[in-house]
């Protein structure tokens, strides 16, 4: 008794995730593939376990599945009306995490408007937006920082331009380093984007579920990749 209720004194009883992503959002089709790494702490094991949609592929990381050794806790999968990782996936005050890749139907986009030489984007991804830079058909780069979800702001000539990189983009899904490829990206994005493409970071995943309820802290951090972005006149 006097362990557990240390344990829950320093910790408490809430739930803490973390999420990692990267999504291509093709706004013409708008279609959104997404790839990351998400991860729960729980103090006490959390009775309704976790919860995903049928279209997200998940890869459980433990350290037994890294030494490929028998034994651990049973683990239960429930089908009916989602992905419902029922028990033993998520212990008491036993971090787990999983890799995970996803492909689906978004009506998310940022709508760029141009007027004479005057550059301004729309955040239409549903959360703020930290940074966002812009490649324009003839490679010049414009950045902007700090957009609220839904408002509409200006965008500064950055100092750099497009580098041709073709493997650049193909590197973020083929690396085993996601989260090495994701930090990259964000530090050069002239080595990522393509003309007539965006790339925002935001410290929200949109594009990725909860997976568990009743979370008090959230941390997240995405990059959106955004293509066949059109521009209003």
């Amino acid at each position: 008794l006097a362990l557990t209720g240390f344990a829950l004194l320093g910790e408490g009883v809430d739930a803490t995730s973390r999420t990692e992503s990267f999504t291509i959002l093709d706004e013409s089709s708008h279609r959104a593939t997404t790839v990351g790494w998400t991860a729960f702490y729980a103090p006490i094991a959390p009775r309704d376990g976790l919860h995903f949609g049928y279209d997200t592929e998940l890869a459980p990381v433990a350290p037994e599945m890294w030494r490929y050794r028998g034994g651990g806790s049973d683990r239960t999968i429930d089908f009916s009306n989602d992905q419902h990782l029922d028990s033993g996936w998520v212990t008491s005050r036993v971090p787990a995490y999983f890799k995970f890749r996803k492909s689906e139907t978004r009506r998310e986009r940022v709508t760029i408007r141009r007027s004479g030489d005057s550059i301004s984007v729309v955040n239409g991804l549903g959360a703020d937006i930290n940074a966002l830079w812009m490649a324009d058909r003839d490679g010049r780069i414009y950045s902007a920082k700090e957009i609220r979800a839904g408002a509409e702001t200006k965008l500064s000539l950055a100092s750099f331009g497009v580098v041709e990189n073709k493997a650049g983009l193909r590197g973020l899904y083929t690396a085993g380093d996601w989260l090495g490829e994701m930090k990259a990206a964000e530090k050069n994005p002239q080595r990522y984007l393509a003309p007539g493409c965006y790339l925002a970071a935001l410290d929200a995943s949109p594009f990725v579920e909860e997976g568990l309820k009743g979370v008090e802290t959230r941390k997240a951090h995405t990059l959106v990749y955004g293509v066949g972005a059109g521009e209003e006149r």
